[in-house]
């Protein structure tokens, strides 16, 4: 053990300290750029693609895992989720649970809000 750690000492002084800390930069070619200049600019200035949307389908087969009733009705709309929130487009799911129905708004993105303002 004591042996590999001085043979370890020895190359490290024999190749020299500056060569184990090197930058990425340091230790690339200099033929070579950084991967934020390798990209093309169409790919770098692009926005983000939207989040996928649901679908109606989705948006009913969610409710059905949630409450576990009988759909009653779905249809799209626009719906305030909180009163501190603007309007977004979703769905409006009417929902069979033991007799009672239960409407709820399902945005885009899947979630469920009990309280919307339609």
């Amino acid at each position: 053990m004591r042996k590999r750690l001085a043979a370890a000492v020895l190359f490290g002084a024999l190749v020299g300290v500056d060569g184990v800390f090197a930058t990425a930069e340091e230790r690339a070619p200099a033929d070579e750029a950084p991967d934020a200049e390798r990209e093309p600019p169409a790919e770098r200035d692009s926005p983000k693609p939207p989040a996928k949307r649901i679908s109606l389908e989705d948006a009913t087969e969610i409710v059905r895992q949630a409450y576990g009733g009988r759909i009653v009705s779905a249809t799209p709309a626009e719906a305030r989720p909180s009163p501190n929130r603007p309007k977004e487009s979703g769905f409006r799911i009417r929902v069979d649970v033991d007799g009672r129905v239960k409407t709820v708004f399902v945005d885009g993105r899947g979630r469920i809000h009990e309280q919307a303002e339609f």
